[in-house]
């Protein structure tokens, strides 16, 4: 699996989800914000089991900068992300503000390969999601996606401007 996100890197912290969740939707129930946190948090779990999937993920630098959640909330956060990129199956990488524009950069694309080497490409953005099969445009974004990691800092450097980042929180 493979996984870009714009407006708000992965939910990976319970508080940090149910703030965002909020903030998208705030006439949602409790009930519903709950239900959806849930779902997020068991996502996760697929994360840290056993056989987790390859994740490279590229965020714009725009989501470490915005704060959606109280500065204790977004240092977890950051403290999350940190944790996760250390992991050998996941990188996390950041795509600097002065990078150049991409068709990628409209949205969140997430490009998910199944056992049998087929990848789709699930493309969300504000209440909305669709899912991109034809070969001819998974490859473009594939292309795509592969020119903005070019861009993206180096593994280290985005976990040093992560670290930078939760620090300005305190």
């Amino acid at each position: 699996m493979w996984s870009r996100v714009l407006a708000l890197p992965p939910g990976s912290f319970r508080q940090y989800a149910h703030a965002i969740l909020r903030k998208g939707d705030p006439r949602a129930s409790d009930a519903e914000i709950a239900k959806n946190v849930q779902l997020r948090m068991a996502r996760q779990e697929l994360l840290t089991g056993m056989a987790p999937p390859v994740l490279r993920v590229v965020l714009c630098e725009s989501v470490l900068r915005r704060l959606v959640a109280p500065p204790d909330i977004m240092r977890a956060q950051f403290e999350a992300l940190l944790a996760h990129g250390a992991r050998p199956t996941t990188s996390i990488r950041v795509l600097p503000l002065d990078a150049d524009a991409h068709l990628l950069l409209e949205g969140s694309a997430s490009f998910l390969t199944a056992p049998d080497h087929v990848t789709v490409v699930c493309v969300e953005a504000y209440r909305t999601a669709g899912i991109i099969d034809d070969p001819e445009h998974v490859r473009a974004a594939e292309l795509a996606f592969d020119e903005i990691t070019g861009e993206a800092l180096t593994r280290r450097d985005s976990a040093q401007l992560i670290r930078d980042q939760m620090e300005r929180m305190t």
